[in-house]
């Protein structure tokens, strides 16, 4: 969340800044609340002192005597009061946290302004696009024929949009992570295998509660949910703990099945793995002291982009437009990678810069000296799989319908060609 003294000492400049991502957007009611709870907030404490004070006065007095009978009557009425001014408080107190939970992060500077999602700023592209002498066919046709997901099989286990990976296809598929693990941990991160049920508190850190509760897959029961991407166990690594300054950056990968309801995907492609309701991804993250975020989010950006050049797939990096911001993002850089058949590029890695905004909610701090501070979080999909392996099929596919797997993933799978 941001910070409220900024919101208050600051109000224009974080609101120009929230208004880059949306014009609607007011502070009004956030200044209210607190306007109402500081004074609040003084009194019962005043009030709290004076309770204290009077208790230790009565202690000293006779029972028998009318002073004690006054003291006590006092008393009383004090305590009566604070309690209905304790209520307030914690009213008003709720109501401005929720409202601080709701609000999105701020927009840097460098992020194009617009509310349109198209005007993303291309930063670059890398490698040719492929020219087929035959028409390619689709990433669903090719697993049909080569037996790689049965799309039918895993509807029928779970629902649309649970593909169930089958023969050389789920070998390929956990070839991709195994290749994709390697890689990370070759730059530096620690590997980690988090929970993917993770309680209430988890997920409102990250930012995806309570605002996307309809995107969530809940077990009310347990306080659990699965989780939509593994920055959300990431994050709770450190939740309420203070970390040395001096061992920042924590550069961290994990791999995990995501779950998302996509409740929100109306008029998207959801043909064959273009959107699923659960899909397997590696998460890069780093946990970083402020002034270390500009190269930290470059180092994200270049671990979830070498493993696309290693595998020969064309892809492009786009800086996203200030509306499409995920709530929790400053800054987010998508690699998009080149899909043949669709003819177009498609995201499937978005590196974003929360600055301190999920550290607050989590409360990760850290101490340099006498100093304390937030930390600033950024995390990058290194990589999401399903659009990876749409790209691996279609752009490696031969005239007679068959696969060429890339020569770094060949030592993963055992075979060349499917």
């Amino acid at each position: 969340m941001i910070d409220i003294k900024k919101i208050v000492h600051a109000h224009n400049e974080v609101l120009e800044r929230l208004r880059r991502r949306d014009p609607t957007i007011s502070l009004n009611d956030i200044l209210d609340l607190y306007q109402e709870k500081a004074p609040l907030q003084y009194s019962y404490e005043s009030l709290l002192r004076q309770i204290n004070s009077i208790s230790k006065g009565v202690s000293k007095l006779d029972r028998t005597t009318t002073d004690f009978e006054d003291a006590r009557e006092t008393s009383k009425t004090f305590w009566e009061q604070s309690r209905a001014m304790k209520e307030r408080l914690d009213l008003v107190s709720r109501n401005l946290e929720k409202r601080l939970l709701e609000i999105p992060n701020v927009v840097l500077d460098n992020v194009p302004v617009s509310q349109n999602k198209e005007d993303k700023e291309i930063v670059h592209y890398y490698g040719d696009k492929p020219i087929f002498d035959f028409p390619p066919l689709d990433h669903v046709i090719l697993c049909e024929r080569l037996g790689l997901i049965d799309f039918e099989r895993g509807t029928k286990i779970a629902g649309p949009g649970f593909p169930l990976y089958t023969g050389k296809g789920a070998v390929l598929e956990w070839a991709l992570i195994n290749f994709m693990i390697d890689n990370a941990r070759k730059n530096g991160f620690e590997f980690i295998l988090p929970p993917i049920l993770n309680n209430t508190a988890s997920l409102v850190s990250t930012g995806n509660l309570p605002k996307f509760q309809d995107e969530i897959y809940s077990c009310k029961n347990d306080n659990l949910h699965l989780i939509p991407t593994a920055e959300t166990p990431i994050t709770n690594l450190y939740r309420n703990e203070i970390l040395d300054a001096e061992k920042l950056p924590m550069r961290i990968v994990a791999y995990t099945p995501c779950f998302r309801r996509e409740a929100g995907a109306a008029g998207k492609i959801t043909h064959g793995l273009m959107r699923l309701h659960q899909f397997n991804k590696l998460e890069s993250y780093s946990i970083c002291l402020p002034d270390q975020a500009k190269s930290e989010h470059e180092l994200l950006i270049n671990n979830g982009e070498q493993i696309l050049k290693d595998l020969k797939l064309p892809f492009r990096l786009a800086n996203l437009p200030s509306c499409d911001l995920a709530q929790q993002s400053a800054q987010t850089f998508d690699i998009e990678i080149w899909l043949p058949v669709l003819e177009q590029y498609s995201e499937v890695s978005s590196a974003s810069n929360c600055l301190d905004y999920q550290a607050r909610r989590a409360n990760i701090r850290y101490r340099t000296g006498k100093e304390k501070g937030f930390v600033t979080t950024l995390n990058c999909s290194a990589l999401a799989t399903p659009r990876v392996m749409i790209a691996l099929l279609e752009n490696n596919q031969t005239s007679d319908g068959h696969i060429k797997i890339p020569e770094p993933l060949v030592k993963y799978t055992g075979f060349d060609v499917i």
